[in-house]
């Protein structure tokens, strides 16, 4: 996980520049570049995270992954290739679907790579706990 995304992410603040370069013509607005970065990649990612976090449970996990970043690869090679906004547009779409593969089977396989007792055995404290309360009772005890 830590070596898929940011080796694929690179390909994010390129979209613009791509944009500009390949339709200089038709000077593309800033709401049409708000929505290939906005609503085309953001909302699609944050929406296919839930039906494929559904698959990671039910299928096997790196056949997921596997074939998110197959996807998300082809649709950034879309983006190259787009011919127009419309194409582009739904390369996005593509790119955002496909990187939402890897978040819910990463966050899996950390999880089951972790030790099952330790992580049993760890209280749910926060943090706080163990940085102010601890030391303050220690002390207390100390010159009590």
């Amino acid at each position: 996980m830590s070596v898929c995304n940011p080796v694929f992410s690179v390909s994010e603040p390129v979209t613009p520049g791509t944009l500009w370069a390949q339709f200089p013509a038709a000077q593309p607005s800033d709401a049409a570049l708000g929505l290939l970065h906005g609503i085309a990649f953001g909302l699609f990612y944050a929406f296919m995270s839930v039906p494929l976090g559904l698959a990671v449970d039910r299928l096997t996990r790196k056949w997921v992954i596997f074939w998110g970043a197959v996807s998300w690869s082809v649709m950034t090679a879309l983006c190259g290739l787009a011919s127009g906004y419309v194409m582009l547009l739904f390369a996005r779409i593509g790119v955002g679907i496909g990187e939402a593969a890897l978040a819910p089977a990463g966050y899996s396989i950390i999880a089951d790579t972790r030790c099952r007792r330790r992580a049993h055995n760890q209280s749910p404290k926060p943090s706080w706990i163990k940085t102010f309360i601890r030391p303050a009772r220690r002390l207390a005890k100390r010159y009590a």
